[in-house]
């Protein structure tokens, strides 16, 4: 029922472990998160989808199922982090103290090739650090 609704396109790996925020028990959004396999770091998942329905958009309810995704994963001793490029999420991060940007731009860099999932688009990524200060 939220495929659809995804910009890029309307799948998600085999391995994301999804979340369902509802509202008066309808499904009104979805968060697919999956789990990173770096020799650098251990314990990191990093958001894989995230779509609200058009008819409940703008009201908060996609952020606040990032953000308590997020702090599920942080008191499980998990890092959450995630790339956007919707101008709503990177407005919310930016003056929400919980998020730190870890890159701002329209391209980056991959084993030395510049690649971008958004060359048309200002793309962000952002870590849940939980910190309010």
């Amino acid at each position: 029922m939220f495929r659809k609704y995804h910009y890029l396109n309307n799948s998600i790996l085999v391995s994301a472990r999804c979340f369902i925020a509802f509202y008066n028990k309808i499904p009104v959004a979805f968060e697919a998160i999956v789990k990173l396999f770096s020799r650098y770091s251990k314990n990191i998942y990093r958001g894989h989808r995230v779509v609200t329905l058009p008819d409940y958009q703008g009201v908060g309810i996609g952020v606040n199922l990032i953000n308590y995704v997020a702090e599920y994963l942080k008191q499980n001793n998990f890092r959450f982090v995630w790339t956007s490029s919707n101008p709503a999420l990177i407005n919310y991060c930016k003056y929400d103290k919980k998020w730190k940007l870890t890159f701002y731009g329209r391209k980056s860099k991959h084993m030395g090739k510049f690649i971008s999932g958004s060359e048309k688009r200002v793309t962000t990524s952002w870590e849940y650090t939980g910190e309010t200060k």
